[in-house]
């Protein structure tokens, strides 16, 4: 069996930040209630592993491995922009420039990008004659305007350039 657990920053962060301190209390007793062996994998997403509680990042036999996942490179969010809008009608969309607009852009960004340039499209009537929505490079620069890739952080650990502390990543044993 597989456990998937999304967002754990939500409702695993250390106590006192939030909430749903309850939930924490009642996952930490499930997840010592699974005995070993059992074939139960648990797997836990967060988009800000520093604030986990360390219950839980730090106790061996709960979540023993951590993986960093980074935000896309220039290839592979230009194979993401490419892929997501090529579902849509799209004019005059200058691809190489897009990618360079998009630094610092999570695959989640990219996709909340298609999505605005498509309500934007449909705000000013950008349709064609089977009355199929056109995004236009207008379109996806008004998207670009309210997405805020400041926010942008690797699944499971910040990304932070200037941050020498080299314990981001590890495994527990």
């Amino acid at each position: 069996s597989i456990v998937f657990l999304e967002d754990m920053d939500f409702y695993a962060s250390r106590r006192g930040q939030n909430a749903a301190n309850h939930i924490l209390g009642e996952l930490l007793a499930q997840l010592d209630g699974f005995e070993e062996n059992h074939g139960v994998i648990v797997i836990g997403t967060t988009n800000d592993y520093k604030i986990i509680d360390s219950a839980i990042s730090e106790r061996p036999n709960r979540f023993d491995i951590v993986i960093k996942v980074d935000r896309p490179d220039k290839k592979h969010r230009e194979k993401m922009l490419r892929n997501k809008f090529k579902k849509h009608n799209c004019s005059g969309i200058n691809y190489k420039d897009l990618v360079e607009k998009t630094d610092k852009y999570s695959g989640s960004h990219i996709e909340e990008l298609v999505t605005l340039s498509v309500i934007e499209a449909v705000k000013h009537n950008s349709l064609d004659d089977k009355k199929k929505v056109i995004i236009l490079p207008e379109h996806i620069e008004k998207g670009l305007e309210n997405i805020n890739p400041s926010q942008n952080k690797a699944m499971g650990i910040d990304i932070d350039p200037d941050d020498d502390d080299d314990n981001d990543s590890q495994t527990w044993n």
